[in-house]
């Protein structure tokens, strides 16, 4: 009777941190934000998560990473930096 409880306790201590490292896990979008006409990357905007914090430039190629994006996939936007003499 024990060995069958000392069993059970084992496997619902086991479930319990699987589900809670699935509950933590993070992942990462990255992409690359191109023109559409001449499919060269786009440099200098920034990739925005929509309702979070989390952001990220383009390079000189538009790839752009975004890490630590947590479930469920949100939406993302794109904003090219524009400098101030032209505002």
């Amino acid at each position: 009777m024990q060995t069958t409880l000392t069993k059970a306790l084992v496997t619902l201590l086991f479930c319990a941190a699987s589900l809670a490292a699935l509950a933590q896990s993070t992942g990462r979008i990255e992409g690359t934000y191109q023109d559409a006409k001449t499919q060269e990357g786009i440099f200098g905007g920034t990739v925005r998560l929509e309702n979070t914090a989390i952001a990220g430039p383009t390079d000189d190629k538009g790839h752009y990473v975004l890490p630590n994006v947590p479930p469920p996939p949100s939406a993302a936007s794109w904003s090219p930096i524009i400098p101030s003499s032209v505002r």
